[in-house]
């Protein structure tokens, strides 16, 4: 069966059209915690096809494999994620990166952030 010339071009168009940017995540770095408490996260996340997944990722060093949670949203195009008290009791910082999907399979994560933490704030 030949498909007809006009028909392949409005489909090529309709292909060229298709957006597979990956999300956009923006945050504003956490640069101080208290010891021994927990740590809130918000993000903004936005993508022109529907968000599927925003993860916190978070760890004491990054040369350890950081504990992964799922990230909340607010409704509203903002997510939340905490990393617990227990990750913040001992040592002198943490890091964290977030990272998000969109239902197209593309992805983002966010530079890793240094958080120091400190008994004085």
């Amino acid at each position: 069966m030949k498909v007809p010339a006009k028909f392949l071009s409005v489909a090529l168009s309709v292909l060229a059209s298709i957006s597979l940017a990956s999300p956009t995540i923006s945050h504003e770095a956490i640069k101080v915690a208290i010891p021994g408490d927990p740590l809130t996260v918000i993000a903004n996340v936005s993508s022109d096809t529907p968000i599927e997944n925003v993860y916190l990722h978070f760890t004491q060093s990054k040369d350890i494999s950081p504990t992964k949670v799922k990230m909340k949203s607010t409704g509203v195009g903002a997510y939340f994620g905490s990393i617990p008290a227990s990750f913040t009791r001992s040592g002198s910082s943490l890091n964290y990166y977030i990272e998000a999907s969109d239902k197209n399979g593309e992805w983002k994560e966010s530079p890793w952030f240094k958080v120091s933490l400190n008994k004085r704030m």
